[in-house]
């Protein structure tokens, strides 16, 4: 999902923690993980925590708008709002907000403890508070003290009381052969053995039918049967909606039902191919009508919400949405499919109704096939969910498979950005989409008050590691001594306490150059200028623009921020952006960019992790860490 100006891309109860509780997850419903499922093993939804979810380009601002586009270095910020923080932000109850704005009460704002009245640090109304006339005030109201804070909404809470627990689909495709469906069936029989007992399960197979199982008939392997090779129409899936608790199955009712219909599913799957880099030797082609399937799961899981994961071995070729199996010429990731403007479209829409109804989409890519990535994301990026290559349904994928399953911690996220009047949102790169009147209206944030001129999105996926990419810029001169910004998630826990997350930031301004560029931080600008290349390159036929853009950055920078060296004949920059010039190349060789990656779905598949991921993952992204391996003589 991408956002320009101002934003454009594509029963267990849980205690809240308090402020001084260690917590390995990032919102309340996620505690106490290890107790919840008894093991001494890591949590496969574990994220280490980080010291600060916002991470600004410099700590500085210049107070000059001339002197900020002189320099051309991006003005911007990485937050990651979901992530677990090292000192887990306090838990309050109670949270005044601006009348006028609509902005949270913060460390910032000046609160007369004798009258109650604090004043909003973005448009300066005077409030009235009467819970702040008491002597300690400050003691009492960690709002006051903390710059993260994590809200309670009691009177929101029941707005999903009665909803139905979240399910999961899984979606099999059935050529996959023997060998790997065998390893397929141990690691998802592993994965939804960590799920709560009662979590409504669902599983579809599909080739070029789709097939529906009974998971609630035990000993019998029952399922209804629809044709791929067209989209669904009303008397297709009524039979189906009229019997639902037949197909989507509370998980200890079927788990034994599901390991038999897998092990039948091994029992008919293709051979595996003789020798290790032998071809398959099918002799009828393999079809996949993915569309079909996904409408199909997206009907069944309606009522619920969850997700849809679906295991595939090559492209969607057979139905709705189908592309050819592979591209002319490997090497150009826009070779010519006439089939693919339709597929892009279809899955878009599919992707648009997942959203709509809290359902997300993984698609697990195991083999060396091509699986038409650029296509797949279509389906995946706007719900929240994600496409993850593997090359064989092995050990590294059945982490990444409860990794999946546990990595989502919340549902409904709005994400919302306020600054200094000085300040504008530019851009936003993230996963989120824009916050359209329909999803407004079936989102908790009620009526917007006019003079509320914060920036809103929806997050298609509430995840610790996701990263919302942030590029502002100056509106003018900068009178004031700081400019603040106020970063918000209002979101729904898993057992639908609906919660903000409020990170609030001040960054000082200066008049001095030099104090501005010492105050630099190279790492985050070479993100922000990364994200910024590596969304040109996706939308990009040729990559001579995307270089020329990165060459003509390099040098406006080098330009403006260096010091003349005549001796030399050479630039040379401010210590703190020295790194610079090794980034830019780095980035221009790596996989985004350069040659290591010759296949369009490897290309593609790493940008889009690129986009989305922290501030720790894109460095190791732009700069991988190398590894010696020395042999060791006895």
């Amino acid at each position: 999902a991408e956002y320009g100006g101002p934003i454009i891309m594509e029963s267990t109860t849980h205690q809240p923690r308090t402020g001084n509780t260690p917590n390995s997850s990032s919102v309340p419903s996620a505690s106490s993980t290890q107790e919840r499922y008894n093991t001494t093993t890591v949590h496969p939804g574990y994220v280490p925590p980080v010291k600060d979810p916002v991470l600004f380009s410099c700590s500085k601002l210049p107070n000059r708008e001339d002197v900020a586009q002189k320099s051309s270095l991006p003005f911007g910020a990485l937050v990651s709002p979901m992530t677990a923080l090292i000192d887990a932000p306090p838990i309050v109850k109670k949270f005044p907000r601006c009348s006028n704005c609509g902005a949270f009460v913060n460390r910032y704002c000046k609160v007369d403890t004798g009258s109650g009245e604090w004043g909003c640090i973005f448009c300066e109304f005077k409030n009235s508070s009467p819970e702040y006339i008491e002597r300690y005030t400050y003691v009492e109201h960690p709002e006051l003290m903390n710059l993260d804070v994590d809200y309670i909404d009691f009177e929101k809470e029941i707005l999903e009381t009665n909803a139905e627990r979240p399910g999961y689909l899984l979606l099999i495709d059935i050529n996959i052969d023997q060998s790997e469906l065998s390893k397929l069936k141990v690691a998802v029989l592993d994965a939804l053995r960590l799920l709560d007992p009662s979590t409504p399960i669902a599983l579809i197979t599909f080739s070029n039918v789709v097939q529906i199982f009974e998971l609630r008939k035990y000993g019998v392997a029952s399922a209804h049967v629809i044709h791929g090779i067209a989209s669904l129409q009303k008397e297709d899936v009524l039979p189906i909606i009229e019997n639902l608790r037949n197909f989507v199955v509370p998980l200890r009712q079927c788990i034994e039902t599901l390991s038999n219909i897998l092990v039948g599913l091994i029992s008919t799957a293709p051979e595996p191919p003789k020798g290790r880099n032998s071809q398959s030797t099918e002799t009828v082609k393999q079809y996949r009508a993915l569309g079909v399937a996904i409408e199909v799961s997206l009907n069944l899981l309606a009522d619920f919400g969850g997700s849809i994961i679906g295991f595939i071995n090559g492209a969607p070729n057979f139905g709705p949405g189908r592309v050819s199996d592979t591209i002319d010429d490997p090497s150009n990731p826009h070779s010519t499919d006439n089939n693919e403007p339709r597929a892009l479209s279809y899955f878009k829409e599919l992707s648009l109704i997942s959203l709509k109804n809290n359902i997300i989409v993984d698609l697990f890519c195991a083999g060396l096939k091509s699986f038409r990535v650029k296509v797949l994301q279509k389906l995946v990026l706007n719900n929240g969910g994600k496409v993850i290559m593997h090359p064989d349904f092995g050990s590294e994928f059945a982490r990444d498979l409860k990794l999946a399953i546990f990595r989502h911690i919340g549902k409904k996220g709005i994400f919302s950005i306020r600054t200094s009047s000085t300040i504008s949102c530019k851009h936003i790169i993230a996963p989120a989409v824009d916050l359209s009147p329909d999803i407004e209206s079936d989102s908790m944030m009620g009526p917007l008050n006019p003079e509320d001129n914060a920036q809103y999105c929806l997050m298609t996926g509430l995840q610790a590691r996701n990263c919302f990419t942030v590029y502002f810029e100056l509106n003018g001169s900068i009178v004031a001594d700081a400019v603040y910004f106020q970063f918000v998630v209002q979101f729904l826990t898993l057992d639908n306490k609906c919660m903000y997350r409020v990170i609030t930031r001040m960054l000082p301004t200066t008049g001095n150059v030099m104090n501005f560029l010492s105050s630099v931080d190279p790492d985050v600008v070479s993100i922000l200028i990364a994200k910024k290349t590596v969304l040109l390159a996706r939308s990009s036929h040729d990559l001579t623009p995307v270089f020329n853009y990165l060459d003509e950055t390099l040098y406006d920078i080098l330009t403006h921020c260096d010091h003349k060296d005549k001796s030399k004949d050479a630039f040379v920059l401010p210590k703190s952006l020295s790194k610079l010039p090794k980034k830019f190349y780095l980035l221009r060789r790596g996989p985004m960019l350069g040659p290591i990656l010759q296949h369009p779905d490897d290309i593609d598949y790493i940008r889009c992790l690129f986009l989305f991921s922290n501030f720790e993952d894109s460095k190791r992204l732009i700069e991988p860490s190398l590894m010696v391996l020395k042999q060791k003589y006895n």
